[in-house]
């Protein structure tokens, strides 16, 4: 089945279980900047004042996440490369994982861009451009995602747009059949 159909199929399954009443089995709830601020601040906080306060913060209030943190660097000690750039990241996301509130077993890398200097001078080594996808019991999670900015070495911007907590049923109501004969149906 393509991509793009199971996508279909998927988002049918919550259409079905709710034009039949059904509760839907997702806990979904915007995330209050209150709330961002009691628990969320004290580990920010605790990574900014390593750096003299030079990291800048935009939380996403519906994860709670950090959406984007720039405005300083963290130096990375290795030499990327197409063959490192997952495992180097890896490394990053983890030792961070808790001020971005992800679970590193739960993100797949959907891109590893690199941007080669246009002059290259020395200690002028390109940009990298980093993003994961979040995924919950092996499907994508729509949205939610991690990224990071290297540029000649240094981390300069990592940002995350994670959903903490997922509490889902992820088993179908309906067969594949069911839902393929619905869909038929909406479109005529």
């Amino acid at each position: 089945m393509s991509r793009v159909m199971f996508i279909v199929v998927l988002l049918s399954l919550f259409v079905v279980d709710f034009a039949r009443g059904q509760k839907l089995s997702v806990e979904q709830e915007v995330c209050d900047p209150a709330k961002i601020q009691t628990k969320k601040i004290k580990t920010w906080k605790q990574f900014n004042q390593q750096y003299q306060n030079k990291w800048q913060v935009k939380w996403n209030t519906v994860t709670g996440t950090p959406h984007r943190i720039s405005g300083y660097y963290l130096l990375i000690n290795e030499k990327l490369t197409k063959d490192n750039i997952e495992t180097v990241s890896r490394s990053i996301l983890t030792q961070y994982q808790k001020l971005l509130q992800v679970e590193p077993q739960n993100i797949v890398l959907s891109r590893a861009d690199f941007d080669p200097p246009k002059v290259p001078r020395p200690g002028v080594t390109g940009s990298w451009y980093i993003a994961y996808k979040q995924q919950f019991q092996g499907i994508l999670v729509y949205g939610g995602s991690v990224r990071m900015v290297i540029k000649n070495g240094k981390l300069v911007s990592m940002g995350s747009d994670y959903y903490p907590s997922i509490k889902l049923k992820t088993d179908p109501a309906i067969t594949e059949k069911e839902a393929l004969e619905i869909i038929g149906k909406d479109l005529g």
